[in-house]
């Protein structure tokens, strides 16, 4: 599964790294991985240079690309209890190192994130009764003030 393409569990993968025009490493959707999501920066950035602002910024860990994809790829660990509040955070620490790191790449891939996990309600909430609640305060000269609160 691709951490990146939103969706991290087993039930629920996302398209990889749609949101941010990264790529993954693993090319094969039915092939990903539960516990590891391995992504490429652009050519010509440094990956271990976006996961050093990120852990100098966010405290945030990364791992990094090993052997030939050293420097060219990040990792993110997301096993053990890694839960949708974890993920949106992990997400989130990312994208901000993008910007910070001057990294190519889309912005909205945290509200795509959230959008997949709490998707929002698929019309506006019909218009209520608006409700108006009028109190007075006293204050310390024991004037009266009043005060209308209109409640939608």
């Amino acid at each position: 599964m691709c951490l990146i393409g939103i969706i991290v569990t087993p039930k629920r993968r996302g398209s990889p790294c749609k949101p941010w025009g990264l790529e993954v490493v693993c090319e094969e959707p039915q092939e990903y991985s539960n516990s590891l999501t391995a992504a490429f920066v652009p050519e010509g950035h440094d990956a271990d240079r976006l996961r050093n602002i990120i852990l100098e910024k966010f405290d945030m860990s990364l791992g990094a690309g090993l052997s030939k994809l050293a420097g060219k790829v990040f990792r993110i660990g997301h096993l053990g209890s890694f839960n949708d509040l974890i993920l949106a955070g992990t997400l989130s620490g990312i994208e901000m190192g993008l910007r910070l790191a001057g990294v190519p790449h889309n912005d909205g891939g945290v509200t795509a994130a959230l959008d997949s996990l709490a998707p929002p309600p698929r019309s506006p909430l019909p218009p209520g009764p608006c409700t108006e609640v009028a109190f007075r305060e006293r204050n310390s000269n024991r004037s009266n003030k009043s005060y209308v609160l209109r409640r939608f």
